[in-house]
């Protein structure tokens, strides 16, 4: 019982005057985690929006190379199903090859997109 009265006791020193007003006073650490965790948790809504917002405006400008341009596509892909978003391999192939096309990259997306496939 020292070690939680020790937690609880650095927990609350750690924690701004004004942020404890609704927290409870009688409990133990972890309940006061718990408390804390569900009074300030955070909207992955906000994330969804914004990995979307960089997926769908993502441009390949010409410099670099169009793997690493798909690798970034596919990386934000895997980080949208993971916050249980699932968008289909189609949707970024579209992507790709739209935003590739007036470099003249169709083969290059195709055929990288045709090497991961296998």
């Amino acid at each position: 019982m020292k070690s939680n009265r020790i937690c609880l006791l650095s927990m609350r020193r750690s924690i701004l005057d004004h942020l404890k007003s609704g927290l409870p006073t009688d409990c133990i650490a972890k309940e006061l985690m718990t408390a804390i965790s569900e009074r300030y948790r955070v909207s992955s809504n906000a994330d969804i929006g914004s990995l979307l917002q960089v997926l769908f405006n993502m441009n390949y400008d010409g410099n670099g190379g169009v793997r690493d341009y798909v690798i970034r596509m596919v990386d934000y892909q895997t980080k949208l199903k993971a916050l249980k978003v699932d968008l289909p391999d189609t949707c970024i192939v579209h992507q790709a090859l739209c935003h590739t096309r007036p470099y003249g990259c169709d083969y290059h997306v195709t055929r990288f997109l045709s090497e991961t496939s296998t």
